[in-house]
């Protein structure tokens, strides 16, 4: 297997604390480490273009242990959240935000992949302008959408539509949403789902609610089921993973829709359960 790089992920590494009840742990998180991580385990060499300050260079480590390869500019701080978990009460919270990612940092990476997959976690995480660069590229560009629907407020996030989001549609074929963020979005541009794929040239819509399943809007909806965990773990990062589940299945196995998401479910499953990163 060739280790050039294939896939690149932008977006923020963060620090989290993880609160459930009265526990709490601390570990590294962000799209860029969860997709990271799926994208290699599947033989996919990966690249993250990322912003960590220097006396966090153990999270740098730990994705290079994890066979990744990391771009990192400099910054300050590391981005860091604070996730709840409440039983169905889920809240977050920003103690800081890394600086933005850049087209200086991003461009010559981008120009040697075949897939760029976007995570930032809130709306400044990226600089606009790499979305230019995006839409005049000839690789594939999968997008989760939900750092363009956060607002950070005093540290605390909350739901609601980034106007940055219209230029990066345009810039993407692929985009996953959990269903309270796809109705966020569709109430602010008001559109229905098939306009807004139509609108903005999205091949196809991931949508994921949780352990009720989710469906993929495509030409057309393919609902699929959430797989039983016995045991939940954590479910910080699930999406994550299954979003890049399924991107590797449907878009670099080229399987079909449902054989891709079923496979996607139940990685993301296993995840849950806690057996799939350790």
């Amino acid at each position: 297997m060739s280790n050039t790089p294939k896939i690149a992920i932008i977006g923020s590494a963060t620090i989290d604390k993880n609160v459930k009840g009265s526990r709490s742990i601390r570990k590294i998180g962000g799209t860029v480490t969860y997709a990271g991580i799926t994208f290699q385990k599947h033989g996919l060499p990966t690249v993250i273009v990322s912003n960590i300050a220097p006396q966090d260079s153990g999270l740098l480590r730990t994705l290079r242990q994890q066979g990744l390869t990391v771009c990192s500019s400099p910054t300050e701080v590391t981005t860091s959240f604070v996730n709840h978990n409440d039983g169905d009460d889920r809240w977050q919270e920003m103690n800081s935000k890394a600086s933005p990612i850049t087209v200086d940092q991003s461009q010559s990476i981008i120009e040697k992949v075949d897939h760029v997959h976007l995570g930032p976690l809130h709306p400044s995480d990226i600089e606009p302008e790499l979305f230019l660069l995006l839409g005049k590229q000839p690789c594939f560009v999968s997008l989760d959408v939900q750092g363009y629907v956060r607002e950070i407020n005093h540290g605390q996030v909350r739901l609601k539509v980034s106007e940055t989001l219209h230029k990066v549609l345009f810039s993407v074929q692929v985009i996953k949403a959990d269903h309270l963020e796809l109705d966020a979005i569709l109430q602010f541009y008001q559109m229905d789902c098939k306009t807004l794929k139509e609108f903005y040239g999205l091949r196809e819509l991931v949508i994921t609610k949780g352990d009720e399943g989710g469906y993929i809007m495509a030409d057309e909806k393919v609902s699929f089921e959430a797989k039983p965990v016995p045991r939940i773990i954590d479910t910080t990062g699930a999406g994550d993973i299954f979003f890049a589940a399924y991107l590797i299945y449907r878009f670099h196995k080229h399987r079909n829709i449902s054989e891709s998401s079923q496979y996607a479910a139940s990685i993301a499953a296993r995840y849950v359960a806690g057996q799939y990163i350790p």
